[in-house]
């Protein structure tokens, strides 16, 4: 039996043609970061450093500020001159600045303790050509308005949990170098004695690594960011500041090419951001740099899309779907993706209202209303992630229809559905243990 023919896939858009653009882009940039790491880093000593610590949520645990802010381990916040985490601007910047000068005194020697010179500029043995690097690049406190802007809208207004006020970047040549400074950072430096009987003081502590020469970004960046605590004295009663400071150790050859893989990054990011699908999304996307739009042959882009959709492998449809319908933009192609998945799981009311979504993208409102109307009948019973974002689209799909007397129960139910899942989630956190 002659297998279906595949399906007919609707002529790119422009944001199509650019999206398949950056994929090669991106592929190509991975490569070429690959190839330097195979070349320099041969004994591959970095990857005995295993990042820490590791923090695990739940995996029900939802995001919010409370949540976020407990995850942060202890010694990963910011704590003002009385030992309490810092509540404000003022506090965050006050112990940066009693801290910066031992923080600056620290990587030196650590550095010098590497057997290189701070002030010195370098290159890689791979490309002699590339802008010279200094080896300890000593930074500016972070401005006020980038701190501002990331408490913000990164770290839900808590400055304690910013941790890169103080920094600095080490970039080294040779992987014995690399090596060299991991190790430095792992021993006690010492600047001054307590009193006579008492033990020495360590002046830091390396509190966190994030080793992405071990486990590299998945554009293939590789880089190693420490986060260390630095103790200063804040006054002649005793008291001692703790900041936590971070290092970020380069490799020349490497980062010398961060300014060409930085666009594609920002362009990939969220693609991948909080996947635990990553190896199959970077699959997804060597699939499409592999093809060649437009192509007669069996490898194109058309007919690598028409056989997905024929298939039955519904994580590698939900991977198109999302590059189809977050990266692409093509309404067309998510919605034969979406359709596909429907037929794959017709009981699923997830695929059914992501199937209305699709719908009403592509601007088919009258069939997207019955389907949204019919999955939001179904959850009625308990207001969750399904029954919200039915009402959201449905609301949307009724204003857009000039139908606001229709809408605006919807979005009274929405918000009734909000206010009693925050009593739930209060009693809950309220509950006595026993």
């Amino acid at each position: 039996m002659r297998p279906p023919p595949l399906l007919t896939v609707p002529e790119f858009t422009q944001r199509s043609r650019e999206f398949l653009s950056n994929v090669n882009g991106f592929l190509q940039s991975k490569l070429v970061l690959d190839d330097i790491a195979e070349a320099v880093l041969p004994r591959k000593w970095m990857e005995r450093h295993p990042s820490f610590p590791e923090v695990k949520k739940d995996d029900n645990e939802k995001s919010s500020s409370s949540s976020s802010s407990s995850s942060m381990m202890p010694m990963l916040v910011q704590r003002n001159t009385k030992g309490e985490r810092v509540k404000n601007l003022d506090e965050l910047l006050e112990g940066a600045r009693l801290v910066q000068p031992k923080f600056e005194s620290i990587m030196t020697k650590i550095v010098r303790d590497s057997g290189l010179e701070p002030s010195m500029t370098v290159v890689g043995p791979l490309d002699r050509h590339a802008t010279p690097q200094k080896v300890l690049t000593l930074a500016r406190l972070k401005g006020i308005a980038r701190i501002v802007e990331k408490v913000t809208n990164e770290l839900e207004g808590d400055f304690s949990r910013i941790v890169d006020v103080v920094r600095c970047s080490v970039v080294v040549v040779t992987e014995e170098q690399l090596e060299s400074v991991a190790q430095a950072l792992k021993k006690p430096i010492v600047f001054q004695l307590l009193p006579v009987a008492a033990e020495e003081k360590r002046e830091f502590e390396v509190v966190r690594l994030k080793n992405r020469f071990k486990t590299p970004l998945f554009n293939g960046y590789r880089d190693a960011l420490y986060n260390i605590v630095v103790e200063e004295d804040c006054g002649t009663d005793g008291r001692r500041v703790k900041h936590v400071c971070e290092v970020q150790l380069h490799l020349a050859d490497i980062v010398a090419h961060k300014e060409d893989t930085h666009v594609f990054y920002e362009y990939f990011r969220t693609y991948f951001k909080g996947s635990r699908a990553e190896e199959s999304r970077m699959q997804a996307l060597q699939r499409l740099g592999e093809c060649k739009e437009g192509s007669n042959k069996n490898n194109s882009v058309e007919h690598l899309i028409g056989s997905i959709l024929q298939g039955s492998d519904v994580g590698e449809l939900e991977n198109l779907g999302y590059l189809v319908e977050d990266l692409m933009g093509d309404v067309k192609i998510a919605l034969l993706v979406r359709r596909r998945i429907l037929e794959l799981d017709p009981s699923s009311l997830m695929s059914q209202l992501q199937y209305g979504v699709a719908l009403q993208n592509a601007g088919h409102l009258t069939e997207a209303e019955r389907i949204l109307r019919d999955v939001h009948s179904n959850v009625r019973h308990g207001f969750n992630e399904i029954c919200w974002n039915s009402i959201t689209s449905l609301t949307m799909l009724l204003q857009d229809q000039g139908k606001p007397d229709e809408a605006e129960p919807l979005m009274r139910e929405a918000l009734d559905g909000q206010r009693h899942e925050l009593v739930a989630r209060l009693l809950i956190d309220a509950r006595v243990p026993g």
